[in-house]
C-alpha cells in the first residue's frame, strides 16, 4: 500500500495535533460515487473521521452509509495521505468499495445545511473536477487542500501499475500490471503504424536532445522504455542516465525493455519530490506526463531545482485540437464530450512554466493518422482509460461510425504534439 505526503502552504515547521479518517472509492457500470454540496457547491469522495473503538474499514463503512445511504464493503485499502496543514496532521485511509446494500443516510445538521447528497458521475469528470484543485488557491486553502487530496488519490486509484515488487509472482499483480503497459503500447503502436510523418515522435523528440559526453541525464515518466531502443550510443555517452517512472510495473517493464542495454539505472521518482540534490543534472526530461502531476508546481520547481544552472528541461504533451476532440467530434450523436487533462498542453504550457525558467521554445511535430485498419483505433479508443462515456457505447457502433468517416480506405485523423525546451 502506497502512502504520499501533501503540505499546505501554511504548514508549521512541527504538527502537534492529528485527526484520522476513511474514504471510499465506490466505482460502478463507468461511474463513481461523490458527495455533492449544493449550497457551497464543493464534491468530495465519501468519508470522514474515525470514531473512538473503531477500526479504519469499520469508519470507511459508517461515513459512507451516513453520507450516502448506501452499504459498502472495503475490498482494499490502496492509498494513506499524510496531509499536513498548520499545527494539523490528517491521515486519510482510502479504500476501494464495492456496494452491498441500501441503507439510512443520517446527515450532521451542517451536512443538510450545506445540501449535501449523493451523487453518480463519470470517473474522469471527478478527476477533472478535482484536477483544477489549484484554482482555489488564493479562495480557500480548505477546498484547494480538499481538492489536491482527491485529485490524488483519484490518480492513484487510475493507475492500475501501481503494485508492490514484492507482488510479482502473483498472478493477479502481473495480470494487472502489464495489463496498464499493453494499453500503453496499444497506443503508441497506433502512431508507429499510420502516423504520415515517418521520423517518429519519439525519434523526432530525441533529436532535439544536446546530450553531449559526459552528462548527467535524469527523465521522469519513462514509461516502458521503449524510446530508448536502438539509443545506445547516446545512453553511453552519459556519465549518469537515470531511467525513473512512479509506477513500479511500468519500470519493471522499462527494465524488461531495455534488459540489454548497460549504463542505465532505474528508480521510482515522484517528480515532486526528486530525491537528489540541487544543480544535479544537466538534462531532466518529463514528457507525455506533466499533464499526471497532483501538484504541477511543485513538480517544476523540483525539477528547476535538479536542473543545472546552465541545464536544459524538455517535455513534450499534446495540444488541445488534435486526436481526441476529432474522436469525439465523431461520437456527437452520443453527446461525447472530450474529456482529455487539459492541465499541461501545447496552449497552456508556456505560462505553466515561466515562473520557474526564462527561456522557453516550442517545438512543434507535424503529423497526422491515415488509419487503413479501422480495428486498430477501436483498440486505441478503448486502451483509453480516462475516455469513460466513449467506452460505453458498444465496440461495434465505435466501428461502424469510423467506418463510417473514411473515405477511399482512410480514416484521416489530425494529431497536435510538440515540446517544449526550457533552460533557468
Amino acid at each position: 500500500m502506497k502512502g504520499i505526503e501533501i503540505s499546505g502552504a501554511n504548514r508549521f515547521e512541527t504538527f502537534t495535533k492529528t485527526r484520522v479518517g476513511s474514504r471510499a472509492v465506490i466505482f460502478r457500470d463507468g461511474m463513481i460515487l461523490l458527495t455533492h454540496e449544493t449550497v457551497t457547491g464543493w464534491w468530495l469522495v465519501p468519508g470522514g473521521g474515525m470514531e473512538k473503538g473503531e477500526t479504519s474499514e469499520m469508519c470507511c463503512v459508517r461515513e459512507v452509509e451516513e453520507e450516502t445511504g448506501y452499504i459498502v464493503r472495503p475490498v482494499q485499502e490502496f492509498l494513506t495521505l499524510y496531509e499536513y496543514y498548520e499545527e494539523y496532521r490528517y491521515i486519510s485511509h482510502y479504500f476501494i468499495c464495492e456496494v452491498t446494500g441500501q441503507g439510512k443516510m443520517n446527515l450532521t445538521d451542517a451536512e443538510k445545511k450545506r445540501g449535501l447528497e449523493p451523487q453518480w458521475i463519470p470517473l474522469q469528470d471527478a478527476i477533472d473536477l478535482f484536477s483544477h484543485h489549484q484554482d482555489y488557491a488564493d479562495v480557500s486553502e480548505e477546498q484547494r487542500g480538499s481538492y489536491l487530496r482527491e485529485y490524488t488519490a483519484l490518480r492513484e486509484y487510475m493507475n492500475e501499475a501501481s503494485v508492490s515488487l514484492n507482488g510479482l509472482n502473483d498472478g493477479e499483480t502481473v495480470r494487472r500490471q502489464y495489463q496498464t503497459s499493453e494499453k500503453l503500447k496499444t497506443r503508441i503502436s497506433i502512431h508507429s503504424k499510420y502516423s504520415t510523418n515517418k521520423q517518429g515522435f519519439g525519434n523526432w523528440i530525441i533529436s532535439h536532445y544536446q546530450i553531449r559526453a559526459g552528462m548527467s541525464v535524469l527523465e521522469l515518466g519513462c514509461g516502458t522504455g521503449e524510446m530508448w531502443t536502438g539509443k545506445q550510443e547516446i545512453i553511453s555517452r552519459c556519465a549518469r542516465f537515470i531511467l525513473s517512472d512512479v509506477s513500479e510495473g511500468m519500470l519493471c517493464k522499462a527494465k524488461e525493455t531495455l534488459r540489454d542495454y548497460d549504463g542505465i539505472d532505474y528508480r521510482i521518482i515522484d517528480i515532486q519530490d526528486i530525491p537528489f540534490e540541487d544543480r544535479s543534472f544537466d538534462i531532466v526530461i518529463a514528457n507525455m506526463m506533466l499533464y499526471h502531476v497532483p501538484d504541477l508546481a511543485k513538480g517544476l520547481r523540483e525539477v528547476s531545482r535538479v536542473l543545472k544552472d546552465d541545464g536544459s528541461f524538455y517535455c513534450a504533451t499534446y495540444g488541445e485540437n488534435g486526436m481526441m476532440d476529432y474522436i469525439c467530434s465523431l461520437f456527437s450523436d452520443y453527446r461525447i464530450q472530450n474529456q482529455a487533462n487539459r492541465i499541461f498542453t501545447l496552449q497552456n504550457g508556456e505560462n505553466k512554466l515561466k515562473p520557474f525558467f526564462s527561456y522557453i521554445k516550442l517545438a512543434a511535430y507535424e503529423d497526422a493518422l491515415e488509419v487503413t485498419d479501422v480495428e486498430d483505433m477501436v483498440d486505441y479508443i478503448f486502451s483509453l482509460t480516462g475516455m469513460i462515456d466513449l467506452r460505453r457505447i458498444p465496440r461495434e457502433e465505435v466501428r461502424r461510425v469510423l467506418e463510417n468517416n473514411m473515405s477511399n480506405g482512410i480514416l484521416y485523423v489530425p494529431k497536435e504534439y510538440g515540446m517544449f525546451i526550457a533552460k533557468k
